[in-house]
């Protein structure tokens, strides 16, 4: 237990080091603000995930407890969903932004607005809204405290949303991004 947990606090650090960097050298550096908002985004939502999801998780992996109640199980699970979408959605919003510079290099700097990005930004995260909050908002998740046992915090089991999170969080963007990477 003590080599996994040095491990996954390496992990957890390396992710928020490396992501606090990008974000500090994108606000510091005005000259990489005006192309990077999409690596700012998806470097604020694995940032989140370092800083908001992981340590818990460390917690709960190690010692098999949930210790924090049920209010921040359910904030942790939806959060882990909606920083662990967002960081799918923005890759790719990347690979789509970076399939539009090689295809149609000419249009592409003309199209490529604040407003427009700060909008792709803004469907991004308020799609994986869509797919992390019902568990938080309606369904609930699994919270249980077990008499003389450990205490479980799950996301929510039941089988439509399972299907409706995975194919909103992941084949869609596979879909996406495996064709747009191909073809450039």
């Amino acid at each position: 237990a003590f080599i996994l947990t040095i491990l996954l606090l390496f992990i957890t650090f390396l992710t928020i080091a490396g992501n606090a960097t990008i974000c500090f050298i994108i606000i510091y550096f005005k000259r990489f603000r005006r192309s990077n908002y999409l690596v700012t985004s998806l470097a604020v939502s694995d940032l989140l995930v370092g800083v908001v999801v992981m340590p818990p998780a460390i917690i709960y992996q190690v010692s098999g407890d949930w210790y924090f109640g049920s209010i921040l199980c359910h904030i942790w699970l939806s959060a882990d969903v909606l920083n662990c979408t967002a960081s799918i959605f923005n890759l790719c919003m990347v690979s789509i932004d970076r399939f539009w510079l090689i295809m149609k290099p000419l249009k592409y700097e003309t199209k490529r607005t604040k407003l427009r990005m700060s909008l792709y930004i803004a469907i991004i995260w308020s799609l994986a809204m869509c797919i992390s909050l019902p568990p938080l908002l309606t369904m609930g998740n699994e919270y249980e405290e077990i008499q003389n046992g450990p205490t479980v915090c799950a996301l929510y089991q039941h089988f439509i949303y399972q299907i409706y999170a995975i194919i909103g969080s992941f084949y869609i963007p596979l879909l996406v991004i495996i064709p747009v990477s191909i073809s450039t």
